[in-house]
């Protein structure tokens, strides 16, 4: 039962990684393709990312709430479980073990959840700032030529 639990952990934070890194590869195209764009498709952009940084914070909210639910429903079972070993074991020594695993998983599972929403929301401002950068540097470049021209 715990073993499927520690599967299911493990394969849900590879989908996240997997998940993440696609993220970041598209990230990394789109900021590529954009130095060749007009400025219109870049401001486009800069809006879309804008878009996709809140859908990153707010999906990251959601899952910390998820999160959290199933920290609760999580304890709950473990709680169910101390008092059956409570009546077959040592219970003061049980419930040191118990309570320290869980308060190390939690806090495990609590720091991954966590670093995931963060590396979203990290991977999201990234491409904000390297499309705002594009654009700044077009827009100057368009200010150097005019200056250029009229000199």
């Amino acid at each position: 039962m715990m073993r499927d639990r520690v599967k299911e952990l493990k394969v849900s934070l590879q989908e996240k990684i997997s998940h993440a890194h696609a993220h970041i590869e598209q990230a990394k195209a789109d900021v590529e393709s954009t130095a060749t764009k007009a400025r219109s498709d870049i401001e486009r952009k800069i809006k879309e990312a804008r878009s996709n940084l809140d859908t990153q914070k707010e999906a990251a909210g959601k899952a910390r709430d998820k999160f959290y639910s199933k920290v609760s429903e999580t304890k709950e079972k473990i709680e169910a479980r101390v008092v059956e070993l409570k009546s077959s074991i040592s219970a003061k020594h049980e419930k040191i073990s118990i309570e320290r695993a869980v308060a190390k998983a939690e806090k495990a599972e609590a720091y991954a959840e966590k670093m995931y929403g963060l590396a979203l929301v990290q991977i999201a401002e990234a491409e904000l700032a390297a499309l705002e950068a594009v654009a700044a540097r077009q827009e100057a470049d368009e200010l150097l030529a005019r200056d250029r021209e009229e000199s």
